[in-house]
């Protein structure tokens, strides 16, 4: 489950708190496989979007598992949940898998997803690309 929802609440406000101190710089986490795919920013408090963004978060999804999904059902329970969630920045549930380049400067992030899990020959695509730049705390959509 990804940081941001998490049931482990005194924990994730600790890291969190952590993550704001400035010790870790450009924090980013890593997740999966909750069969979907989220980019989000980190905040100490998700329920009051005026605290600080102070990490960036990524939930993979798998590649296969769970077979082909059902976007409209997905969408239509989330996308409500999307616009009250102002630190979520993509949400969807298609089968792929996120591709990282990292260097000293920022960290760019391919979802790269698949039209279908029960084909071999299955087309690949970069849905969207997201960065963390060095020095500034949460993560973008790359134009």
């Amino acid at each position: 489950m990804s940081i941001s929802r998490s049931g482990y609440r005194v924990q994730r406000e600790r890291l969190l708190e952590f993550f704001g101190t400035g010790q870790v710089r450009n924090p980013v986490v890593l997740t999966g496989d909750r069969h979907c795919t989220w980019v989000s920013d980190l905040r100490p408090d998700f329920d009051d979007p005026s605290t600080p963004v102070v990490g960036a978060e990524i939930t993979g999804t798998s590649i296969t598992s769970g077979g082909n999904p059902n976007t409209a059902s997905f969408h239509a329970t989330y996308d409500p949940i999307m616009a009250e969630s102002p630190h979520w920045r993509y949400i969807d549930n298609q089968r792929g898998y996120v591709r990282c380049e990292v260097d000293g400067a920022r960290m760019v992030s391919g979802l790269r997803l698949v039209d279908t899990v029960s084909a071999t020959t299955a087309n690949v695509r970069t849905e969207a690309e997201f960065v963390v730049e060095s020095g500034r705390p949460g993560i973008a959509e790359v134009s």
